[in-house]
């Protein structure tokens, strides 16, 4: 009988080592993440650069002495071990190229945008974008065709003169100068103006810095909340290197104020709107791009593996984390490790929830462009029609001024985006919210180093756009039209693994949606709510949802699904049975 004992528990044993090693291979299977960072590696030639390369490495920049590369702690010890030195990269080393790049259509645009390249401006038959040598060497496999215009930043910067202020005295504004002038303007207009710290930066959060993100109020009633009058919000600053979109609606507040008492049209838009004014968003980012480095985009969070920054402009909570965004925390577009994850996304998130906007423009540069949503989907917004005839009587406005054209388009159009703040004030607020890029047209006209004396007149020329939005008012009703969303599983298959794709979180309002229409992006197509549905090969498909209501208002969704071509390892258990008591006696 103890035999018989002794074998029950070694098959038992047996059937539980068979369920570990098969729960470590769906482990795995899942690519749960690994910890890693970005460190610098000396080379000496190009022979190490092959050796390291022929290990599967990330490799980011390769520079004549050092490559940067994100790597695994068992990687480190493995490149160690065969003789390479290790050591914490620097954010200077982290080298960008500033790079032309030749696309035929809009899929190419839409591609890069994926990839997490910094695109700077897109041109008929090309494209300028910021990137790591990785990204040249992925573009050069793909096929495209890659022209280095600057090797680094600091390249690009000695090509171009900037003074911080123009012989007119108009200058770029500090985080410092803006805070004081802000408040000035508070303290001379007491009775229409108001300051307000709406949230810290994320170097505050962390003790690093003293810098609150300020907004100030314009209007007759400013210490109180009038809930008969429409707000209207104004932002700036978003991106660190946009120095320019800092001026543009701090000059707005500067001249509301100043022309209340004077301007009979301005008392007029003072005295029936609460308009709202936030200059800087991003502080922390400014100050470093006037500090360190001029071209720098995104916050200053310490990302923890040798990478700083977040994207703020992919960080907002509506379709974050899909296509035109970046996962990888050393791209330029990287999305953060959550939506609203960022203090300076958490403070527009508070403001504008307690408060009824009824529309909005968010400035950047450059390109001299009036977007409208949606950016994260090529379809129609739903109310199209309308955010375009807006977009194109600002664009309208601003020529009248120094004849200088700005497009007018839907974001997409330009390249796909997702996380960004229009498109959650429209879709999650009912937001008319527009998008101005602002000055230069183009790289060759200064990009984003525009100097000083450029900026009254870059202001000058959005003023009646900027009057005309304060003077717009109707509240719109997006939540009539569905919003597509769509779940699936597995999620992680396999070839030839059936896979169940379920719309039921799509919502409606009035609960009529009546169609479901897929594309797998195979070249297969269905409809209805719950699918099924395999691949025959691995690799990206793009799965997009399109839903319908019952009064033809259509949403789409789409998300990239990663087929892989990896069996479970099978292990076969052997079981013995006792069948007589004197086989097992002792």
């Amino acid at each position: 009988m103890k035999k018989i004992l002794r074998i029950a528990i070694i098959g038992l044993l047996l059937l539980i080592v068979n369920a570990l090693l098969i729960s470590s291979a769906i482990g795995n299977f899942n690519e749960q993440p690994v910890d890693k960072r970005v460190v610098k590696v000396s080379i000496e030639n190009q022979d190490d650069v092959d050796t390291l390369s022929n290990l599967g490495l990330e490799i980011y920049v390769i520079e004549q002495n050092y490559l940067a590369i994100r790597i695994t702690n068992e990687e480190e010890q493995e490149i160690e071990r065969i003789g390479f030195s290790v050591t914490p990269i620097k954010e200077d080393e982290l080298v960008h190229r500033i790079v032309k790049v030749v696309i035929k259509n809009q899929e190419d645009i839409n591609e890069l945008a994926n990839l997490g390249l910094d695109i700077w401006e897109v041109n008929q038959g090309y494209l300028i974008a910021m990137v790591y040598d990785k990204h040249i060497i992925e573009l050069k496999e793909k096929g495209f065709v890659v022209e280095i215009l600057y090797k680094s930043e600091k390249d690009f910067q000695k090509s171009r003169f900037e003074p911080v202020q123009a012989t007119s005295g108009v200058s770029y504004h500090s985080y410092s100068s803006l805070k004081t002038e802000l408040q000035n303007l508070e303290n001379n207009y007491t009775h229409i103006a108001k300051v307000y710290d709406i949230g810290d930066s994320w170097e505050k959060t962390q003790g690093i810095a003293d810098r609150d993100i300020l907004a100030i109020k314009i209007s007759d009633n400013v210490t109180n909340e009038e809930g008969d009058e429409p707000d209207v919000l104004f932002m700036g600053g978003t991106h660190a290197r946009e120095w320019i979109s800092v001026e543009v609606p701090f000059y707005l507040a500067k001249y509301l104020v100043e022309h209340y008492s004077t301007d009979q049209k301005v008392k007029q838009l003072v005295d029936s709107r609460e308009i709202w004014i936030v200059p800087l968003i991003n502080p922390d980012g400014l100050e470093y791009s006037r500090t360190d480095d001029r071209l720098w985009r995104k916050n200053r969070r310490d990302n923890g593996d040798g990478t700083f920054g977040v994207d703020p402009n992919r960080n907002f909570g509506y379709k974050w984390g899909q296509q035109g965004s970046s996962g990888d925390s050393a791209s330029n577009t990287y999305r953060g490790p959550a939506p609203f994850s960022e203090p300076e996304t958490q403070a527009i998130r508070k403001l504008v929830s307690t408060h009824n906007f009824s529309s909005s423009i968010s400035y950047h540069s450059y390109s001299q462009l009036v977007l409208y949503p949606w950016g994260y989907t090529k379809d129609a917004p739903p109310h199209k029609t309308l955010l375009s005839k807006m977009a194109e009587d600002m664009a309208t406005e601003i020529k009248k001024v120094h004849v200088k054209n700005y497009t007018h388009e839907q974001a997409s159009d330009l390249y796909i985006t997702s996380g960004d703040s229009d498109d959650w004030l429209y879709g999650v607020h009912n937001i008319a919210a527009f998008t101005i890029e602002l000055r230069p047209k183009n790289l060759a006209e200064g990009g984003f180093v525009l100097p000083p004396n450029q900026i009254i007149p870059t202001w000058e020329e959005n003023k009646p756009a900027a009057l005309y939005l304060i003077e717009w008012f109707q509240q719109l009703d997006i939540k009539s039209s569905p919003i597509a969303s769509f779940s699936y599983y597995p999620e992680n298959p396999i070839i030839n693994e059936t896979i169940t794709f379920n719309a039921s979180n799509s919502t409606d309002p009035d609960g009529t949606i009546e169609n479901y229409e897929w594309d797998f992006g195979d070249g297969e197509i269905a409809e209805g709510e719950i699918v099924t549905h395999s691949y025959s090969s691995a690799g990206n498909y793009t799965v997009k949802l399109t839903v319908a209501d019952n009064e033809g208002a259509k949403n789409s969704t789409a998300e990239i699904i990663n087929i892989h071509n990896i069996e479970i390892p099978i292990v076969i258990t052997v079981l013995v049975r006792a069948t007589e008591a004197s086989d097992c006696g002792d």
